[in-house]
């Protein structure tokens, strides 16, 4: 078991993919569940040669709601009355809570290609930041890092067929 000081970073966070059997079944599979529209989209418009612009917006629009639940989920730990928490509700850490939403709402507002772009980045964004959370599991951050790093490649895949079908 790594300690809960070893247990920030990026690499630690590659390093502790192993985790993902130790979380609890339930959030593995709604977490899995919750990747399938991601991964569709793209995997649909690939088989058929089909590039539907709106099918593209909608993982963009989902996209946004995703990362709005990671805001939701660091409120969440923030607000919570656990004993032993770190993570206080200060000003700094729910600012960030509601940065995510705020980011997917201005995102949906502007193009197709900054839409995707701002909730990529806000993905990488969440990515890091649970990486380096020291309130979070090891197997939440397993979690986070493969179903964020597949929506961020779905969302990419998704942004190159859109130039694809507009050029």
């Amino acid at each position: 078991m790594v300690s809960k000081a070893n247990n920030i970073g990026l690499i630690s966070a590659f390093r502790s993919l192993g985790n993902v059997v130790t979380g609890p079944s339930a959030a593995l599979f709604y977490g899995a569940w919750g990747v399938l529209p991601f991964i569709s989209i793209p995997i649909y418009m690939g088989i058929t040669g089909k590039h539907i612009p709106q099918l593209i917006y909608a993982d963009l629009t989902y996209g946004g709601g995703i990362v709005s639940f990671l805001g939701a989920v660091r409120w969440g730990f923030a607000v919570s009355n656990c004993k032993d928490k770190t993570l206080k509700p200060s000003f700094t850490t729910l600012g960030w809570a509601v940065t995510p939403v705020s980011i997917a709402w201005l995102a949906l507002l502007t193009s197709q290609t900054n839409g995707s772009l701002m909730i990529i980045g806000t993905f990488l964004a969440c990515i890091i930041q649970d990486a380096y959370a020291t309130e979070y599991p090891s197997w939440y951050k397993s979690y986070r890092l493969i179903f964020a790093s597949s929506a961020v490649l779905s969302l990419g895949a998704n942004l190159i067929m859109y130039h694809s079908i507009m050029n």
